[in-house]
């Protein structure tokens, strides 16, 4: 019998591919969004150390341009915190559809290696049926061989 040849092997290949990039593309969204996290906590760590050196100077005499430069510091590191959360929110989307597009590739993949893998034991099946069948007719025709050999003596 014919060596196994699956029809659907170079599709099979490139959803592999696919499926691969798919992965490296959802691993690069998560470390972009791992440093988006790590870019928001770094300024929520500068306005609270803005806001913690306010704090310490309440009831201190603060002069009117040291007042005015840790307000426009808060303020600034608030936009900034506002514009990296907003990041964020981009990132896990990009996220959310990297994993999306990744279990789609994914799924295509693997129907297809499972309809490999069904038409792979079909063939074995088969192999074994007419593998048999010869051994069966090999068997007859001694048997058969066996009793003309016996009827002649």
């Amino acid at each position: 019998m014919r060596r196994f040849e699956f029809s659907l092997e170079r599709v099979l290949r490139h959803k592999e591919r696919a499926e691969r990039q798919a992965e490296l593309k959802q691993s690069q969204a998560l470390a972009h969004l791992r440093g988006v996290d790590a870019e928001v906590a770094a300024i929520r760590r500068r306005l609270d150390e803005t806001a913690a050196g306010l704090e310490a100077k309440v009831g201190n005499k603060l002069d009117l341009a040291a007042w005015l430069a840790n307000y426009r510091m808060a303020e600034r590191l608030q936009r900034e915190l506002s514009a990296a959360q907003q990041r964020r929110a981009a990132a896990l989307h990009a996220l959310q559809e990297a994993a999306g597009q990744r279990k789609k590739k994914a799924l295509e993949a693997e129907a297809i290696r499972h309809l490999r893998h069904r038409r792979k034991e079909q063939h074995d099946s088969a192999a074994a049926k007419a593998e048999q069948v010869a051994l069966d007719e090999i068997s007859l025709r001694r048997w058969l061989g066996a009793g003309e050999e016996g009827n002649k003596s």
